[in-house]
């Protein structure tokens, strides 16, 4: 099943999220079923999100009805017999170097420490291996719509990545030119 979950809706449960996700949805349309048998059930029912979208993002979100079907399509995107793209409106700061029609970055994504207590997705040397692909569908003088393939899923990764490569997402409060989140804004901005 495909839904067109839009921004501001979380995927998952957590603390501070838990009636209103995507989660909270499907099980509420698709209820598992009662097993009242003493055997195992093989092939319980679990309505479940076969990836993740950032609470801030909005697009087409696939997920499963059981799962068998789960395991499969995760395959499937493991294994590189489908693919996902998404569309970004990245900044093209004053005096930048020339955004090339296609491009790729690979920093490593891992987490950094923010502030006190508080650690964040950012691109750092003891970070996972992360790879993007972008290529310039629509260019303006202040911006460029890019369409991005992101074959790793590491958090914020799209974010992390433009802005890694000098052109952050327009109105990302967080990162800035670098891909390491900004230190220039108030905590309780992010």
């Amino acid at each position: 099943m495909v839904l067109n979950k839009p921004s501001g809706l979380p995927v998952l449960r957590s603390e501070m999220f838990y009636q209103h996700t995507v989660m909270a949805y499907l099980e509420h349309l698709h209820p598992p079923p009662k097993h009242n048998s003493s055997l195992p059930n093989p092939n319980p029912s679990v309505a479940a999100p076969v990836h993740r979208l950032g609470v801030g993002t909005s697009g087409v979100l696939l997920c499963a009805k059981t799962k068998l079907a789960r395991a499969g399509l995760s395959a499937a995107l493991q294994h590189r017999k489908m693919s996902k793209y998404y569309l970004a409106l990245v900044s093209i700061p004053p005096g930048s170097q020339p955004l090339e029609d296609r491009f790729s970055v690979d920093h490593p994504i891992g987490q950094v420490e923010y502030c006190p207590g508080l650690s964040i997705a950012a691109v750092c040397t003891h970070g996972k291996k992360s790879l993007s692909h972008a290529e310039v569908l629509h260019r303006g003088s202040a911006a460029a719509i890019v369409r991005v393939n992101i074959p790793t899923g590491r958090p914020h990764q799209i974010r992390i990545h433009m802005a890694a490569h000098g052109f952050p997402l327009v109105g990302d409060p967080l990162y800035g030119v670098g891909g390491v989140p900004r230190q220039d804004i108030l905590y309780d901005q992010v």
